[in-house]
C-alpha cells in the first residue's frame, strides 16, 4: 500500500485550495493509498530564529521543518505539495502542483480590490 503525504497550508477551510485536496485525497484513497496531510494548521513559530524566517518565507518554512523532524520520511512513497508549500522539501518522490491564478480572484472580486491590487 502506497503511503501519499499531502502538504498544504490548511486543510478544514472551506476554499478553493482545501477542495482541491480534498478532491485529491479522496482519488488517491479510492485507489487504494494511505493519504495524510501535513499543513500549517497546528504549526507554531516556537524560536526567535523561527519567528525571523516565517516573516522572510512564510507559512511553508514551518511545513518544511516539521518535515525535516519526521522520522518516517523514507516511508512516505510520494510527497505532493501544494504550490509554494514544495520550499524545502526534499524528497525523491515528491510532486508539486499549481491549481490556480491570480487572475480569477481579480475577475471575481475586483470590485472589492483597491487600486493596488488591481495593478499587482
Amino acid at each position: 500500500m502506497k503511503h501519499v503525504l499531502i502538504i498544504t497550508p490548511y486543510r478544514n477551510l472551506v476554499g478553493g485550495v482545501e477542495v482541491v485536496t480534498k478532491n485529491l485525497a479522496d482519488l488517491l484513497e479510492s485507489k487504494g493509498m494511505v493519504v495524510e496531510y501535513l499543513t500549517s494548521d497546528n504549526l507554531k513559530a516556537n524560536s526567535l530564529k523561527d519567528i525571523l524566517f516565517v516573516k522572510i518565507f512564510g507559512l511553508p518554512y514551518l511545513t518544511a521543518k516539521s518535515f525535516k523532524q519526521r522520522a518516517d520520511r523514507d516511508k512516505i512513497d510520494f510527497v505532493i505539495c501544494n504550490g509554494e508549500f514544495s520550499f524545502g522539501i526534499k524528497h525523491s518522490n515528491a510532486i508539486v502542483y499549481f491549481h490556480g491564478s491570480y487572475f480569477g480572484l481579480k475577475k471575481f472580486n475586483g470590485h472589492m480590490l483597491g487600486i493596488k491590487n488591481k495593478i499587482a
